[in-house]
């Protein structure tokens, strides 16, 4: 499963986040 993510915020610039789950059930891998 692959997910992207984007946050704004008031207080903070917009970030993405990337979200990978492996099939295996291990945790996911976040990239931003």
């Amino acid at each position: 499963y692959c997910g992207c993510m984007i946050i704004e915020d008031e207080d903070a610039p917009i970030s993405i986040t990337l979200d990978d789950t492996k099939p295996d059930g291990s945790l996911p891998a976040i990239m931003g």
